[in-house]
């Protein structure tokens, strides 16, 4: 059984795959300029922040749909994205290959993990969470 989470994401995946069969050139954008535009704005803003750092590292925990890493990708930025509902990452997967350049989209690393059990050796250099408006910069 999926949890509330998994529902909504999958009516959404469900809502925007109706979009795109009934609009084939329009991408996530047209569909959902709400959520499309202030995370183009974020991404513009920790690409400034980060605009010294070679090869900067970005974390979201809680991403969602994973908006904002696939347009920090293209902006050269590697992301990883944590999200622990598993179809809001499918669905997080499937866009990035859409709005991310093909030569980025190996920078978007998308996990079905927990934040709080996620463990790894790497060193992020902002953490941040789009729906909260938290970010920290090391």
């Amino acid at each position: 059984m999926n949890s509330p989470e998994d529902s909504f994401w999958l009516n959404e995946q469900s809502k925007y795959a109706e979009f795109k069969k009934n609009n084939p050139s329009l991408d996530y954008h047209a569909y959902f300029p709400e959520k499309t535009y202030p995370a183009l704005v974020t991404a513009m803003t920790i690409e400034l922040l980060v605009k010294d750092v070679s090869q900067p590292m970005i974390l979201e925990p809680g991403c969602g749909i994973a908006v904002t890493p696939a347009y920090l990708a293209n902006y050269g930025i590697r992301t990883v994205g944590l999200e622990t509902s598993k179809d809001a990452i499918s669905f997080a997967k499937s866009l990035s290959r859409e709005l991310t350049v093909p030569s980025q989209q190996k920078r978007v690393n998308l996990l079905n993990k927990d934040f709080y059990k996620y463990k790894t050796k790497d060193t992020f250099d902002i953490v941040y969470n789009w729906c909260v408006g938290a970010l920290f910069k090391r």
